[in-house]
């Protein structure tokens, strides 16, 4: 996508596309990542109290 971006000379729309990819990605992991810790906070706080 780079050389995409250079070839056009829009490297700096190129690079935002980028990041906006890669932020959603993230934000996409943690979240499935948060969905699949919370049951297991709620058994071991419910094991502990």
């Amino acid at each position: 996508m780079i050389a995409v971006g250079e070839a056009t000379g829009a490297l700096d729309t190129m690079l935002a596309k980028i990041a906006d990819f890669y932020d959603d990605e993230v934000d996409t992991a943690v979240a499935a990542m948060t969905a699949l810790l919370e049951p297991f906070m709620m058994v071991f706080l419910g094991g502990v109290a």
